[in-house]
């Protein structure tokens, strides 16, 4: 108890002294952000706001908690089932989408490896109303990371509406920036 009034005390003085940070509190805070450690081949850190990881196969998402987007990274091994050469999967990343859509695949380096990205419209009907009645429209951002062992695929989904939310583009620059990819194994 005496230790909480010496804390009180010592925040009471520093802001009356005009003093911004208080070094001393700062182990107490809780961190924004929480390292995902989760997999051998990528890391990265994901704010503890959105809740934990969800599990997909070879693979995790992160949701945001309004709904309005999503981030996920997977690596699909050269012998899954769903592997395609990384020619074949850029060739079919270029027919993705609708028709107002670019349908450019561009080559972009991401984690500091060669990767090919497209941006594309995603429609999504009910099937149990008309055709329309029930509609979700979301933007997505695909990029094929190709790797000696097999490809990284990183998706950025978010309803259309959603494209540009600005606290939502800031968690994305944020995932990027802290997403780290597993090196290749050297080449002999």
């Amino acid at each position: 108890m005496r230790k909480s009034w010496a804390v009180l005390a010592l925040v009471l003085v520093a802001a009356a002294a005009g003093c911004r940070h208080i070094p001393y509190l700062k182990k107490w805070a809780k961190k924004p952000y929480y390292p995902y450690l989760g997999s051998k081949m990528y890391s990265f850190e994901y704010p503890r706001k959105w809740g934990d990881p969800i599990t997909l196969d070879h693979g995790v998402e992160l949701r945001s908690p309004q709904g309005t987007g999503s981030f996920s990274i997977q690596f699909i091994p050269k012998a899954h089932k769903d592997y395609k050469p990384p020619e074949k999967y850029r060739r079919e990343m270029g027919t993705w989408g609708s028709v107002e859509d670019s349908h450019i695949v561009k080559q972009v380096v991401f984690s500091s490896r060669t990767a090919y990205n497209v941006i594309f419209t995603h429609y999504e009907y009910d099937h149990r109303y008309m055709v329309g009645q029930q509609l979700n429209v979301q933007r997505v951002d695909h990029t094929a990371i190709p790797d000696p062992r097999g490809m990284f695929v990183h998706v950025f989904r978010a309803p259309r509406e959603h494209w540009n939310d600005r606290r939502l583009r800031k968690e994305y620059r944020r995932w990027l920036g802290t997403l780290v990819l597993s090196a290749p194994p050297e080449q002999r």
